[in-house]
């Protein structure tokens, strides 16, 4: 009996030693310094701060090799007051909340020069980092050499260095980053799932041996691995060499790397061998870019050597989407033929890209290209290619202004101007065999709701009603536009629905009904839209239907009536929404419904 019973205590100890929760490591109170922050790590869990608006500056790093959560609660900052990095972890689930990391330093040869702020790397396990809601800012990688044998200045740097492991960013900022004779110098990832959101990047700079200025990623984790960037923005950061925000470079085929909502403005490409990616350079794997914005992104090495791909280049391999997305005022500059695309450049590609309801427009190229410069291994769709230029160098051939290749038209493209009548110049060419040439009547680059800045048409643009259809309601555009509102609008009025050309779809706001009116088709932005019509002298009250089809069958979406020439609709869900109106007399029957109109709630 006694060895059972000893049995049964040494089961239950067993059971609390395996299934025991992980404590709260505890709140860090005065003195608020690295000792007591330091201590209240050593077991885990959860850890706060008792401290008021303070900063605690580091004189080494803090180790994590558990699962913790540091939550600053937006008062406190960590400093590596410019002398080290402030965090080392090497396994288990790091999260960081409402906290400030700067100052931080990472210097000398090889790995010793990644991660400024914090440096999460494979030891045997996986490491994840969470950040949200961490401002990352004035942090500094400098590698002062590195031991070569197939390693280059690209495998260092970053204020956050991840190495075989799983980044989430949510919410957060990183500004001005430096990362001396290495790569990605707010973001540095080798081998690890990265996943961004709502995050901002602004004049971070990977200077010297620099590919990256923001983010550098040298491969996701093995078999599907995933890179993905969901809203924020990228704004004023540099690189040496190529990708003056972004260089991602992945290793498998069903790898990718996804861009979605997401601002490029003013990024650049300075110098280097490459000269490659104002905004955005890499490859290999499956690139998609959807409903973005690139707009005064630029590359230039001085000199005859030059640069190419103003916003967007990949010079690899890749399976690559672009979609509902603009691109305007971006720059490869130079003078000799290494200057081309001045928004997008494509070469060394087997993979057939493509390029759907987008907008390229007043882009600028060297030599040729100011719009798309690439082979002939594309496919152009619903986009408009308008008010490029090119160069061509110190030579006056005035040719390859839009694209310097023709590509095969899927539908629904137009271009602006046309090209170079002068026959003398055999390789001029239009940008997609039997291109609609056409001025879209484009508007400057402004707010015109949604995530992203558009450039708007209006009703008499040519690009209006004027898509292929099939593109429009299939992925990756959805039945959306670049500001994910819906594209199947009758905007010319001829009781067609169709997608417009390019990335943004022009509809009226006006909703305005009286008896015997035409159809059309309307937007709205809010779930409770407002509807009005003129009054007629005779009615007392007016009874409004809406209904999500043209033959009013019960149940109505919503029935109702008032006594003024308006309704206020209660909240509706997203969708395309019938509607009519009819007067009420005092006495006797009530007047004729009015004509039928439309109108689509949508709420991004």
């Amino acid at each position: 009996m006694k060895n059972l019973i000893a049995g049964i205590f040494a089961i239950f100890a067993l059971f609390a030693l395996t299934f025991s929760p992980v404590h709260a490591a505890g709140v860090v109170s005065a003195p608020c310094n690295q000792a007591a922050l330091q201590s209240a790590l050593s077991g885990g869990g959860d850890v706060t701060f008792n401290c008021g608006t303070a900063t605690i500056t580091l004189t080494s790093p803090l180790t994590i090799t558990q699962t913790t959560t540091i939550d600053g609660g937006g008062q406190i900052t960590l400093s590596g007051g410019g002398t080290t990095r402030m965090i080392e972890h090497t396994a288990g689930t790091l999260t960081l909340e409402n906290i400030t990391l700067t100052n931080g330093r990472a210097q000398g040869v090889n790995t010793d020069a990644n991660g400024s702020a914090i440096r999460s790397r494979y030891q045997g396990t996986a490491p994840t980092l969470n950040l949200n809601n961490v401002t990352i800012s004035s942090n500094t990688t400098n590698l002062t050499s590195f031991s070569g044998g197939g390693i280059s200045a690209y495998d260092f740097g970053g204020a956050v260095f991840t190495q075989g492991g799983y980044l989430t960013v949510t919410d957060s900022t990183f500004s001005s980053n430096t990362s001396t004779n290495s790569a990605g110098a707010a973001i540095h990832g080798l081998r690890s799932d990265i996943i961004i959101s709502n995050t901002t990047f602004t004049n971070n700079v990977s200077d010297g041996g620099g590919q990256g200025g923001a983010i550098y990623v040298d491969g996701a984790q093995p078999n599907n691995g995933v890179v993905r960037i969901t809203g924020g923005s990228f704004s004023g950061n540099t690189a040496f060499n190529q990708g003056g925000a972004l260089y991602v470079h992945l290793y498998q085929n069903n790898d990718a790397v996804t861009i979605d909502g997401v601002s490029f403005f003013n990024n650049s490409v300075n110098g280097g061998t490459n000269g490659l990616g104002g905004a955005f350079s890499g490859g290999n794997g499956r690139v998609t870019v959807r409903n973005s914005l690139f707009s005064g992104n630029a590359v230039d090495r001085p000199g005859t050597a030059d640069g190419s791909g103003g916003a967007f280049a990949s010079a690899e391999t890749a399976v690559i989407t672009i979609a509902n997305s603009t691109f305007t005022g971006n720059r490869a500059e130079g003078i000799s033929f290494n200057a081309n695309g001045g928004a997008i450049y494509i070469v060394n590609n087997s993979q057939q890209f493509q390029i759907i309801n987008s907008t390229i427009a007043g882009n600028f190229a060297g030599w040729v290209g100011g719009g798309i410069s690439s082979s002939a291994n594309g496919r152009l769709i619903n986009t408009i290619v308008a008010n490029n230029t090119a160069d061509n160098g110190p030579n006056t051939w005035d040719i390859q202004q839009q694209c310097s290749a023709q590509l095969v038209n899927g539908g629904g493209n137009i271009q602006y101007p046309p090209k170079n009548p002068n026959p003398n110049f055999f390789n001029e060419t239009i940008c997609a065999s039997n291109i609609t040439i056409a001025n879209p009547l484009l508007s400057a680059l402004g707010n015109n709701g949604g995530a992203t800045q558009t450039m708007a048409i209006p009703a008499n643009s040519p690009a209006v009603d004027a898509g292929n259809q099939s593109y429009c309601t299939a992925s990756p555009v959805s039945d959306l536009d670049q500001r994910g509102y819906f594209r199947t609008f009758d905007g010319d009025g001829d009781g067609a629905f169709t997608c417009d050309i390019g990335a943004f779809e022009f509809s009226s706001f006006n909703i305005t009904s009286a008896p015997n009116v035409q159809p059309r088709i309307n937007a709205y932005t809010t779930a409770t839209p407002t509807l009005r019509w003129e009054s007629l002298a005779w009615a007392m009250n007016y009874e409004i239907q809406i209904d999500n089809t043209a033959g009013f069958n019960a149940p109505l979406a919503f029935t109702g009536m008032t006594v003024s020439t308006l309704v206020n609709v209660p909240t509706l869900t997203n969708g395309v929404y019938y509607w009519r109106v009819r007067g009420l007399p005092t006495t006797g029957a009530p007047g004729a419904w009015s004509g039928t109109e439309t109108f689509a709630v949508n709420v991004p």
